[in-house]
């Protein structure tokens, strides 16, 4: 008698095991990722006091830094996105950044869409709302214009040599932000994640590239702070300059 009602218990337990699975439907097989970026000025790393040649005139960056957001995967031969990152920050000033994310399907990509900026929901917010956490990214009171409401999507600060003298008299600051200056770019790239490994992206942000349209350079003597207005023609024409100079390696 015991015996047959260890039986029956056990296949109970093998029709309820069967049963969820049918439901729940296979467990899907994640991995992680690495998002690596890295400043580069014409292809030659970027650092605080490393000095590069601009015009007739010599360059270096104190800060450079970024909100990304909405990052995601996209889905090969489908509209299907994989959210990869909902919002971060990126500070260049001291060289590469790595940003590591976890629990990612595995699969085939067509290629990887992000945010420079944060988003209109996110923008509505503050540093000082109480549904803010300390360690938030969008606790940056430094990334944060009163005036304009709008938290500052990009910082790029520096100084110039305008003179031969190696004596860096002239500061610059370009701000960025607002919701009209948030731009996304999709970069296409064969992407194959699997369970044996971490896939690690690597993204460059070409200083160069924003300054220099393969033309002219901009000119930093005659306009060395831009972030008073974020709807001036200036801070769009830079906005594009920045997402031009993205590119994945």
């Amino acid at each position: 008698m015991k015996n047959y009602l260890y039986a029956i218990l056990g296949f109970s337990l093998i029709f309820l095991l069967n049963s969820c699975r049918d439901d729940d439907g296979p467990l899907e097989q994640t991995t992680s990722m690495e998002l690596a970026f890295a400043p580069t000025y014409g292809g030659d790393p970027v650092a605080q006091d490393i000095v590069f040649p601009y015009d007739d005139y010599s360059i270096k960056f104190s800060q450079v830094d970024f909100y990304i957001s909405d990052v995601v995967l996209l889905k090969e031969d489908t509209e299907e996105e994989v959210e990869l990152i909902e919002l971060d920050f990126i500070d260049l000033s001291e060289g590469e950044t790595i940003i590591s994310t976890r629990k990612v399907p595995i699969g085939t990509y067509s290629g990887i869409r992000i945010g420079i900026g944060v988003t209109a929901d996110q923008n509505r917010l503050s540093p000082t709302d109480p549904d803010i956490s300390s360690n938030s990214p969008l606790s940056k009171s430094s990334h944060y214009w009163e005036n304009w409401e709008s938290y500052i999507f990009t910082k790029i600060e520096g100084s110039i040599d305008v003179d031969g003298d190696s004596f860096f008299e002239k500061n610059f600051a370009y701000h960025t932000g607002s919701d009209d200056l948030y731009r996304t770019k999709t970069l296409v790239k064969d992407i194959t994640l699997n369970i044996d490994n971490t896939m690690k992206l690597n993204f460059n942000l070409d200083l160069k590239r924003i300054f220099f349209d393969e033309v002219s350079y901009f000119d930093i003597q005659g306009n060395p702070i831009i972030n008073d207005d974020p709807e001036n023609g200036s801070l769009n024409k830079f906005v594009e300059n920045i997402m031009a100079s993205i590119t994945l390696q």
